[in-house]
């Protein structure tokens, strides 16, 4: 072993040596047996209790679910200001979150309409809504069907039912609020 060696064992041993002794000499001050005085404190501390979701009203979310698809699944291009006229008949019902995503969307969503010269309307819901609940939400999956009719139609018979699968989730407007108005956080419109 070189001499280098040997005086950086040696030295790194002393050092260990020292931090013992130092450690268990009792120079230390000793932990405080007895729990600190707060200010105001009584004695016992509360405990805050985690945050909660609030509840949403199953039957209240499905209403208004039901109500909203009804608004976000017509559409007719021959409107003055179509894209804002459509936004208009539901945006008050949804959080901004939802509004933002259907205007990045918009031309996904209706560009057809233009393309078939036809409006969508008259949404109804054809059978029983799925319903989970988690989270301080409502998830409302409902199949409906609206009516398609072409712009220069002459009469009502010449259009057709399609057939939608919407997934609406329904919270309160203010969250972990149950008694605030209920709002739309994701709106989901699919053809069958």
């Amino acid at each position: 072993m070189s001499t280098t060696t040997t005086r950086g064992v040696v030295g790194a041993m002393m050092l260990a040596a020292l931090v013992t002794m130092t450690g268990c000499a009792g120079d230390s001050p000793t932990a405080p047996s007895t729990s600190p005085v707060l200010p105001n404190d009584s004695g016992s501390l509360g405990v805050t209790p985690k945050h909660t979701f609030a509840e949403v009203p199953i039957a209240d979310a499905e209403v208004f679910a039901i109500e909203f698809i009804k608004l976000y699944g017509s559409f007719s291009p021959a409107n003055p200001d179509p894209g804002r006229t459509w936004m208009s008949t539901w945006r008050s019902l949804a959080m901004s979150e939802v509004s933002e995503r259907a205007e990045t969307e918009f031309d996904r969503m209706w560009g057809w309409t233009w393309d078939q010269q036809a409006q969508a309307q008259d949404v109804l819901p054809t059978g029983p809504a799925q319903i989970g609940a988690s989270f301080g939400t409502v998830t409302v999956r409902v199949p409906a069907r609206r009516y398609v009719l072409g712009l220069l139609a002459q009469r009502v018979a010449d259009g057709h039912w399609e057939n939608l699968h919407f997934e609406v989730v329904v919270g309160p407007r203010r969250l972990g609020d149950a008694n605030s108005d209920l709002a739309v956080y994701r709106a989901e419109m699919r053809g069958a």
